[in-house]
């Protein structure tokens, strides 16, 4: 039979060094060999689903770099750029980035001056 893991409740830490000392209280899970061929077929089951989304995982990896060629060689936009892009449009964070670039635009020019 397999043990049920149940969660526990998250606390309030007041400090790092305490949520770190929580953790390393925590018992660990004994595996003990499944018998019952419910719980058996329970773990064959997530580990096929598992493996289905892996592969469905290295497929959008594929496309996502098929996309990135095509960029390239039809409009010369440089592998790079597109991750850029995809990525800023992904996390829909256009606003954070260019301030994160104007923060460290004024640093720079602060520290070197405007002409570099």
């Amino acid at each position: 039979m397999l043990q049920t893991i149940t969660k526990i409740p998250q606390q309030k830490h007041n400090n790092t060094k305490e949520i770190n000392m929580a953790r390393t209280k925590k018992q660990p899970v004994e595996f003990v060999m499944p018998t019952n061929p419910k719980e058996i077929q329970q773990i064959e089951n997530a580990v096929k689903e598992a493996s289905n989304s892996l592969i469905r995982i290295e497929s959008e990896r594929d496309l996502i770099k098929e996309i990135k060629e095509v960029l390239l060689e039809e409009l010369g936009l440089p592998a790079k750029k597109t991750q850029e892009l995809i990525k800023i449009y992904h996390k829909q964070n256009y606003s954070e980035v260019v301030g994160k670039f104007e923060e460290t635009s004024e640093l720079y020019e602060k520290v070197f001056g405007a002409n570099p």
